[in-house]
């Protein structure tokens, strides 16, 4: 049975633009939503009653107190689902650790137990391991997750490439990608026209994009030929973004192509050929495959 977020992005193209001004604040304040009221939920959207009451009903609700007791009632089932999987008992709430991982514990669930997201995973990696070449694109904070990205598939023997605003001559470089690579695009920022601009100039080369971003609608979703969804929000704690989604979708194309390629067999090969080579007091390295007996 699909979620309320997967229901509401299955509806999203087909909505007026009130309408999705709604379901984006629907999507991105997901938990808040059971607390408020019809009219205060519009007065903080700035649409009207009826536009929030017509949403609920595309989505196939009866009115927006039905609408809210579904919520409420998903969200509880998300809070049982992680208490049954991290074995934590609701009898607990002054584990403060345990309070701070349930959100995390929620987004990493969210995220992995839509069925559609997980076959844009998989297909994402598929068309990595066939591009000539992979580049991913990071602006601000994503700019770091770009370039360890790129750097973990260098080690895996794939030609990779970081680009982002700081390098000043990041159009340029977009510019000299060809149809046989591929771009791996973070988009966590509504409103970042630079973005736009690189995936018309993309499209225009015909580069495959992918495109990782959070739940709610994005922009450059029309120019990706993959998008992966990521939940993101931290509850009611609006200075915090949780990570470890974007995180582990990357961590999954790494490792299916760790897979294919059998590269533990190269890092071992990799390693010892570095330690030998920067070992000047020629000390022996315990080898994993030998056992020593005391």
């Amino acid at each position: 049975m699909p979620t309320i977020i997967q229901k509401i992005r299955d509806v999203y193209p087909t909505l007026s633009n009130a309408k999705k001004t709604a379901a984006s604040y629907f999507l991105n304040d997901y938990a808040s939503l059971q607390l408020a009221t019809v009219t205060e939920l519009a007065e903080q959207i700035g649409v009207s009653d009826t536009t929030i009451i017509n949403l609920c009903s595309d989505l196939g609700f009866i009115g927006f107190s039905d609408f809210k007791r579904a919520v409420r009632d998903e969200l509880q089932q998300e809070h049982a689902s992680v208490h049954l999987t991290t074995g934590m008992s609701s009898q607990a709430p002054d584990d403060k650790i345990a309070q701070l991982a349930r959100p995390i514990l929620q987004n990493l669930e969210t995220t992995f137990s839509d069925p559609q997201n997980c076959a844009a995973i998989a297909q994402a990696a598929e068309m990595i391991k066939q591009a000539n070449m992979v580049y991913a694109v990071g602006f601000w904070s994503f700019a770091t997750a770009a370039e360890e990205f790129c750097l973990q598939m260098r080690r895996q023997g794939k030609k990779a490439q970081a680009i982002y605003p700081s390098l000043g001559d990041y159009i340029d470089k977009i510019l000299q990608i060809e149809a046989s690579d591929i771009v791996l695009l973070y988009d966590f920022s509504l409103y970042t026209s630079a973005l736009t601009e690189i995936c018309t100039l993309l499209k225009k080369r015909n580069v495959p994009i992918i495109l990782i971003t959070d739940m709610g609608p994005c922009p450059r979703i029309g120019y990706a030929d993959i998008t992966i969804h990521c939940r993101t929000k931290m509850g009611n704690d609006q200075c915090a973004v949780c990570t470890m989604p974007i995180v582990q979708t990357v961590n999954y194309i790494l490792r299916s192509l760790a897979v294919d390629r059998n590269v533990q067999d190269e890092y071992s090969i990799l390693r010892e050929g570095i330690f030998s080579r920067f070992n000047p007091y020629g000390v022996i390295e315990p080898s994993s495959k030998s056992s020593t007996h005391i």
